[in-house]
């Protein structure tokens, strides 16, 4: 063998060498690690939730049995109001849905202590269950994924480089054992929470969600607690509704699409006003007001109570009119608001999904009364009216493509569904309408630019060997937030980069980037370029 051959051997077996150690080795045995912290922990927290919505619905139909007794349940929730108000100010990243808190996490826009995230959102998300309020486990299962395999990465003293693919990872297993759809939840952290692809992403989600499933499953099958193997969703067998519906399903786009416009300016707006008035009108007074709303609502009209998973279920059997339906909407709606405005711990999947399904549960009436629609396709109706709703209030359509699949094992004829979520995508789109997720992370943006002074700086740094980026795209590389590389400096010779440009050992990076914390961006950027 030629002294040639053997050095490229030897360089080839190096390249395998670094490639073991600083690729597969974190992203198989951290990120698949974390996942199996998630899928156990994830899996146990929402068996608890379940478990508290079922004592919930026994003391509100013992009460509507026995009204003498309402006085005591809304003294109850008020007491339940005190203490989650309680939580919420020693762990204020526990309000809300959790989604925002998460994609900041994973954009490395804000950092949260992970053990205070665990616990605020664990008690603050029993409280809100057990009370009956409006909300989903999706989005505190999605931060309960990150902030965990946050401790994970903590705890093995892994890389600052490598913690916000651990982050984003975790979320995506969360997702996944939360909904039992492992594909939606790697879609999701893709399109929604980073809005970018990047194989090393890919790779690390992956492998942590697929962990995270398998140990959800194995151990709801060993211990009989609950069943992953069902969607989540029992629709049954139903008919899907095909394309040559396209009246129907662009009426259904254009009433998701406009509905979704209105939902998110509702929403957004009335938290901001609510934000000026804190001091006036704090968050204990607002938590107070919609438990006791709740209270009164969970005795005598308790179908707008709760995330909204029965509702879903019990529509696809026709059990309401058309005007029942509509005021379920009107009233849910309303209430979905209000409790996203006190700062209540709980997501927003579910109750989305939920007003979607009525939407299509509306139209489907509607359309069957007119004879424009077999009623066949009813609960067909009803999968592409949640989809629809969410598709164009998140702005994420692949993702919602593939969760109409996953949660109700609609297995053919896309066109139809994504007739209706483009039309809504477009009608959302041309009236200037933005994404939900966007609008509250940019809200917790500004809430953590008032407590830290926002600066520009450029910053020049050389990768040198054994660089975290070195020979990766920078494109593929998890930039800190609001950073623009604005030169590379190679062998006395300055390139203006793009996304496609392989960072080089050696590189000059003239970096520029607007943080509110420079000491935690610069010591990040560090890790990421000096190894």
């Amino acid at each position: 063998m030629s002294e040639t051959r053997r050095e490229k051997i030897k360089a080839q077996l190096k390249y395998l060498g670094k490639n073991i150690v600083e690729v597969i080795l974190p992203v198989v045995g951290l990120c698949g690690f974390s996942g199996i912290v998630v899928g156990l922990f994830v899996g146990f927290v929402n068996f608890g939730l379940r478990k508290l919505v079922e004592c919930s619905k026994y003391i509100y139909g013992l009460v509507y049995e026995h009204l003498a007794f309402l006085p005591l349940l809304l003294l109850g929730l008020a007491a339940l109001a005190i203490l989650a108000s309680y939580v919420q100010k020693w762990a204020p990243e526990s309000r809300g849905s959790g989604v925002p808190q998460t994609e900041g996490m994973m954009r490395g826009i804000v950092g949260f202590n992970p053990l205070k995230m665990i616990v605020g959102m664990v008690v603050g998300s029993a409280i809100s269950f057990f009370a009956g309020l409006p909300v989903g486990a999706e989005g505190p299962s999605l931060q309960l994924g990150a902030s965990s395999s946050q401790a994970v990465s903590n705890m093995f003293k892994s890389k600052l480089a490598w913690q916000r693919y651990v982050i984003s990872a975790g979320a995506g297993a969360g997702f996944a054992v939360a909904f039992s759809a492992p594909l939606t939840g790697l879609i999701f952290v893709l399109e929604e929470g980073h809005r970018r692809f990047s194989p090393v992403l890919l790779l690390s989600t992956a492998v942590s969600i697929i962990a995270g499933f398998i140990t959800y499953r194995v151990m709801g099958n060993v211990t009989g607690l609950w069943n992953a193997d069902n969607s989540y969703f029992s629709f049954g067998a139903f008919e899907a509704v095909t394309y040559r519906q396209i009246v129907v399903l662009l009426a259904m786009g254009i009433i998701c699409g406009v509905s979704a416009i209105a939902f998110n300016y509702l929403l957004i707006h009335s938290q901001r006003g609510a934000d000026k008035q804190e001091k006036t009108f704090p968050y204990w007074l607002r938590l107070l007001i919609i438990f006791i709303i709740v209270g009164i609502t969970g005795v005598f009209f308790n179908h707008v109570n709760y995330g909204g998973n029965d509702l879903i279920t019990a529509l696809s059997t026709r059990s309401f009119d058309t005007w029942t339906l509509i005021l379920i909407l009107v009233v849910r709606f309303a209430l979905i608001l209000l409790c996203y405005n006190s700062g209540a711990t709980g997501g927003l999947f579910i109750p989305m999904l939920s007003l979607g399904a009525l939407m299509g549960a509306i139209v489907g009436d509607i359309s069957i009364a007119l004879h424009i629609l077999d009623p066949k396709y009813y609960v067909s109706m009803i999968c592409i009216g949640m989809t629809t709703f969410f598709g164009a209030s998140v702005r994420a359509p692949l993702t919602a493509i593939v969760l109409i699949v996953e949660l109700s094992n609609y297995e053919a004829r896309f066109l139809p569904p994504m007739i209706s979520i483009i039309t809504a995508f477009l009608v959302a789109e041309l009236f200037g309408s933005k994404p939900l997720y966007d609008s509250m992370l940019n809200r917790l943006k500004k809430i953590f630019a008032n407590y830290h002074k926002v600066e520009m700086e450029d910053i020049d740094i050389e990768v040198v060997d054994g660089a975290f980026i070195a020979g990766k795209k920078i494109s593929d590389i998890l930039w800190p937030m609001d950073t623009l590389i604005v030169a590379v400096n190679r062998n006395k010779e300055k390139i203006v980069p793009d996304g496609g440009t392989i960072v080089q050992v050696g590189d000059i990076l003239t970096i520029q980037v607007e943080t509110g914390n420079k000491e935690r961006t610069t010591r990040y950027l560090n890790h990421l370029i000096t190894g």
